[in-house]
């Protein structure tokens, strides 16, 4: 049992990591230095420097699959302080959906979950027209 409790927390760390790292990659890809965060910086996860006027915070969200993109029990409007939300869908061929901050709060979901708690949560088609919008970092 508690084997198959490790595997479900390493598989999601694993799928968080590529996620994180594809995003650094893409970043300095097109010219940003990329400065990842400690994992409990709460807000973001990725500092993205480029020129002296364009420095970016940006939170981080890895699906394995077309799913709600999840923001837990905390409203994202009160614990975010990113610029950008960078959902990453997939392992395989990534690919990534960048969403202005302002347009990710706009689209999220509260509701209850099986324990009576606050889920926020945002609709993963509300967002499909940010795929590879690397234009909005220009």
């Amino acid at each position: 049992m508690v084997k198959e409790t490790n595997k479900t927390k390493t598989s999601k760390i694993l799928v968080g990591n590529t996620g994180l790292f594809y995003s650094a990659y893409e970043l300095s890809k097109r010219g940003f230095y990329v400065f990842l965060t400690s994992r409990n910086t709460e807000g973001y996860d990725l500092v993205a420097v480029k020129d002296k006027n364009k420095v970016f915070l940006i939170e981080v969200k890895t699906l394995s699959k077309k799913n709600a993109v999840p923001f837990g029990g905390k409203d994202p409007k009160e614990k975010l302080r990113a610029d950008f939300i960078f959902v990453v869908l997939g392992l395989e061929n990534p690919k990534i959906y960048i969403v202005p901050i302002e347009e990710m709060l706009k689209r999220v979901v509260k509701q209850k979950n099986k324990e009576a708690k606050d889920s926020f949560w945002v609709k993963f088609d509300s967002i499909e027209e940010f795929e590879e919008k690397w234009e909005l970092l220009d």
